[in-house]
């Protein structure tokens, strides 16, 4: 009976495995589809320049943003300096918007948001309060007290907002007064909570293979950053599928068509998502190239009479999937290190 019993928990345990495998790879390929294609999807926003409504979120999309104690208009605004919370307002934060405020200061009227800059981990204990200005726009006084904007509403934004689905399903009367790329969902993607993760590099690179790593720089340096995840990282996708098309080579090709190609064979992989990795760590003769990668929950902590892998440590309850990938080294159009989005590091 006994023996029963270990086989019928070993077959559980299988199928469950089985089971796990299948969503996680099925809940990963909806994900990447929808970073690369513009589906709506639950975890992947998108940047606009816009007010936000209070309960929505802002991204700062400025390299040298502050925030403050005190509101905008007040006569002695009181700048966050303390070191414990210097990088409040540091280039690519993600906070919820708690209130709206206005406020003049000379001739300029600052719209500011109230938010919670206080660490994950003292977040519900001790709150602290804060207002990051979103965007500013000056003005004149004009006869009987008018006020004349003297700058343009599109100007001098320092933040942006994460708007979901409900932007995109406007009226007609409203999407058709926005640009095109504005309506686009592919166009300032984000995501909440990525990690940026180093890939290895290769001190004896051959020189000859420096063609495919340095094909994939130029694609991840000269895109459109709009359409780039967080403004810096193109979508694994399409950048796999990318390097693919430039340099895999051609069967009955001429020399010179092959010139930049290879075989997956030269490297012992193949041109798919894991073996293009591979092929760019081989390929690359000083650190150039970084992941874009979320954390997938793998099993869910409920637990059931029979249900042991609910007992499996955290760490095994989660896994780091790639949906994206940049170019960290070299001249670029974007010029900031990753670390300053606000990006965890992964060793």
């Amino acid at each position: 009976m006994k023996h029963l019993t270990q086989r019928y928990w070993c077959w559980y345990v299988l199928k469950k495995a089985i089971i796990i495998t299948a969503a996680v790879n099925e809940s990963v390929n909806t994900l990447r589809d929808a970073l690369e294609h513009g589906i709506p999807h639950r975890r992947v926003l998108n940047l606009r320049k816009i007010m936000p409504l209070v309960g929505q979120k802002i991204q700062i999309t400025c390299p040298t943003h502050n925030a403050y104690w005190s509101r905008p208009g007040r006569g002695d605004p009181r700048k966050v300096i303390e070191d414990y919370y210097l990088d409040a307002a540091a280039h690519g934060k993600q906070y919820e918007v708690l209130e709206l405020v206005e406020g003049d200061i000379g001739n300029a009227h600052y719209y500011a948001a109230r938010v919670n800059i206080a660490k994950p981990y003292e977040e519900f204990e001790k709150p602290m309060m804060a207002y990051i200005n979103i965007h500013v726009r000056f003005f004149e006084w004009a006869d009987r007290g008018v006020r004349k904007w003297t700058s343009g509403y599109n100007q001098m934004w320092w933040c942006k907002t994460c708007v979901n689905d409900a932007y995109f399903r406007a009226p007609d009367g409203v999407a058709s007064r926005r640009p095109d790329w504005a309506n686009d969902r592919t166009c300032g993607r984000v995501i909440d909570d990525v990690q940026f993760k180093p890939l290895n590099w290769n001190p004896d690179a051959k020189k000859s293979d420096k063609y495919l790593s340095k094909g994939a720089v130029t694609k991840l340096r000269h895109g459109d950053p709009r359409r780039f995840i967080n403004g810096v990282a193109m979508d694994i996708n399409y950048c796999v599928a990318t390097v693919t098309e430039n340099h895999k080579r051609i069967e009955g090709g001429t020399e010179n068509q092959n010139w930049n190609r290879y075989r997956s064979s030269d490297f012992g992989c193949e041109w798919d998502l894991d073996g293009v990795i591979v092929m760019l760590e081989i390929c690359s003769g000083y650190p150039r190239f970084a992941l874009l990668t979320i954390r997938q929950r793998v099993v869910d902590g409920s637990k059931s009479s029979f249900d042991k892998l609910a007992e499996l440590p955290l760490q095994y309850k989660w896994i780091d999937v790639i949906v994206a990938i940049l170019a960290i080294q070299g001249h670029s159009s974007i010029r900031e290190h990753p670390h300053l989005f606000g990006w965890k590091w992964v060793h």
